[in-house]
């Protein structure tokens, strides 16, 4: 203990030096930090780094001394970026619109920056602004403050948007005019195929597909509002298309209803379950049925399920 308390101990002189070694050290740090707020650095007009340019061709010294003047902004000499771009870049007036590679590449930009405004001009990009060609997202902002005042963007031609009163009135006439109906011949609902009913306005395949299918079951149409029954038609598109339609109650095809099997009656639409039941019993423990009176005495068969079914059935 005696040992480190022999080397840490000190006499009033070392511990004055200490205290003005920690007080130099302190104003060290401090300069280090504020100097830049305290010295501003020194910065050189663009005319002075004429030695660092490349010399231009006669015919664009005029067009760098207009640049010279119109640009108010100078370099700070210890950021070398933009006095590298300098050395790079060889502007002239442009148009960055549609610009072949061959003129961005006379400028001085590089491949990949001609690459990407390509890009953005083949995704439809345009530049309306001077500002939009910041959008390149390779051109640097020292790039940008050297080609700024040689974009030259002409302002969008306005004339197509400009139409005449009296073409607008023409305009305004035609599409008041009420569309000339299409002359069609009516069509044989119990004939017709897909084609032929895809010829009606308002019937597309898939209802097409449905009468045909229905009119299988049902043995044919004998009245027009029996399309109301087909899944899907409402009263509006019926009474659309009906108008289109002749219906002959004579291609309708019967059955015989005492020869039908338990299969076939129950595929028809206005027998159900329990009236095959009903049928196939009678067959079985009475004969067959003679005539619509006695149809009509089963259960089941109401006078508007027999009023359906008279254009269907035969009895003999």
């Amino acid at each position: 203990m005696d040992v480190f308390k022999y080397f840490l101990s000190f006499t009033k002189k070392e511990q004055a030096a200490i205290v003005v070694l920690l007080f130099l050290l302190i104003v060290l740090t401090c300069t280090n930090i504020f100097i830049d707020y305290l010295i501003p650095a020194k910065t050189y007009p663009l005319a002075s780094l004429d030695s660092l340019l490349i010399k231009y061709p006669a015919s664009d010294e005029k067009k760098l001394s207009n640049f010279k003047q119109n640009s108010s902004a100078s370099f700070d000499i210890i950021n070398p970026d933009q006095s590298a771009v300098l050395l790079q870049l060889k502007p002239f007036y442009f148009n960055p619109n549609r610009l072949p590679e061959a003129e961005w590449r006379k400028m001085g930009l590089s491949e990949r920056q001609i690459k990407n405004i390509k890009n953005y001009e083949a995704h439809g990009g345009k530049f309306f602004k001077k500002t939009d060609f910041k959008k390149i997202f390779t051109i640097s902002e020292a790039e940008y403050s050297i080609l700024e005042p040689f974009i030259k963007i002409p302002p969008p031609d306005s004339s197509y948007t400009k139409v005449n009163r009296k073409e607008k009135q023409i305009f305004r006439e035609e599409s008041e005019l009420k569309p000339v109906e299409r002359v069609i011949d009516e069509v044989s609902l119990n004939e017709a195929d897909s084609a032929q009913l895809l010829v009606i306005p308002g019937l597309g395949p898939w209802f097409a597909h449905r009468i045909i299918q229905y009119r299988k079951v049902l043995g044919g149409f004998n009245k027009k509002d029996q399309l109301l029954e087909v899944r899907g038609m409402d009263s509006l598109r019926y009474h659309q298309i009906e108008k289109y339609l002749i219906i002959d109650p004579s291609l309708v095809q019967q059955m015989r209803i005492n020869k039908l099997t338990f299969k076939e009656l129950i595929k028809h639409p206005y027998i159900d379950f329990e009236m095959t039941k009903t049928i196939i019993n009678h067959h079985e423990k009475r004969g067959f049925i003679q005539s619509e009176q006695e149809l009509s005495k089963l259960v089941g068969f109401t006078p508007d399920i027999i009023s359906k079914l008279r254009p269907y059935l035969r009895y003999d």
